[in-house]
């Protein structure tokens, strides 16, 4: 199958020893800039149009769903190192491109990034003001820290982002995005562009510590996430699961600023057991 970019994707077959569970994933098996060379080849490239899109629906699907939260955009938008590089150009040749500034691989980068701000403002504007929350995306971080220079993010990325949260602001929407990994250094930049909300926030990266985010940050930046995916809900004890849950709405919710959320999907390897008492401390009912 492929994206509308002309990334190609194979449903690859995992399994889980430990729990007998199996499923697929879809794997990019076809990257549709990985030989781009030349500005003609980018030029030439079938890219796809905002016009592509029907946007009349927008004002009839707010109505139907006005007693919720609406949320326009999702984590792909506009996701420059996942969208263009693992999906697009390559993680690597992406990285460089950025670094050695190579002018095929930023005018990919910006073909990308142009299409799916228009795609926001025509979907904004048929909103007419009733769009919450403007979802966005881009993974900077690692296990063990940024995947680039804070001087990195300042020069290449922040500019790039910064319209898209202003957009959301014009709006009188909120600024939503997600990143994985490890994001403290940047966390303070963030605050300076105007982001509302960071997501899905993990806790086991370095200087991922929720109280040390909540002491710094928690009076201007809103985190959603926060309650574990990689040790917690898989490898923890239902009482484990539980204690972390009433930290996370006792300490980190007081005062505000926090969206109590796993860090990231529900995956097969967490045990049912484990989800519900999670969900039984932040609701006060029982599951079963």
């Amino acid at each position: 199958m492929y994206d509308m970019w002309g990334a190609g994707y194979r449903n690859s077959p995992y399994h889980l020893d430990a729990i007998d569970m199996s499923g697929t994933y879809p794997e990019p098996v076809y990257l549709p800039f990985a030989n781009s060379k030349t500005m003609d080849d980018v030029v030439n490239y079938p890219w796809p149009s905002p016009d592509d899109f029907n946007y009349s629906v927008i004002p009839e699907q707010i109505k139907r769903n006005k007693s919720f939260a609406i949320v326009l955009g999702n984590p792909g938008i506009p996701d420059i190192i996942n969208g263009t590089g693992v999906r697009g150009r390559g993680m690597g040749q992406l990285l460089m491109d950025i670094a050695l500034q190579n002018e095929v691989g930023i005018a990919i980068i910006d073909r990308r990034v142009n299409f799916w701000y228009k795609y926001l403002r025509r979907g904004l504007e048929a909103g007419q003001g009733k769009i919450d929350i403007v979802h966005l995306g881009e993974d900077l971080g690692s296990q063990k820290g940024l995947l680039l220079s804070p001087e990195m993010f300042d020069t290449f990325f922040r500019p790039r982002y910064q319209k898209f949260f202003d957009l959301a602001h014009h709006y009188r929407a909120k600024a939503w995005l997600h990143s994985c990994g490890s994001t403290y250094f940047l966390h303070s930049r963030f605050i300076e562009m105007g982001l509302d909300v960071l997501d899905s926030v993990q806790t086991e990266p370095a200087n991922m510590d929720p109280e040390k985010l909540k002491a710094e940050f928690g009076d201007k930046l809103t985190y959603c996430g926060m309650i574990d995916t990689q040790r917690l809900r898989p490898c923890g004890t239902v009482e484990e699961c539980r204690a972390v849950a009433r930290h996370r709405i006792k300490v980190i919710g007081r005062g505000g600023g926090y969206i109590f959320c796993p860090s990231h999907d529900l995956q097969i390897d967490a045990p049912s057991k484990n989800i519900l008492a999670i969900y039984e401390e932040v609701t006060g009912k029982k599951f079963t």
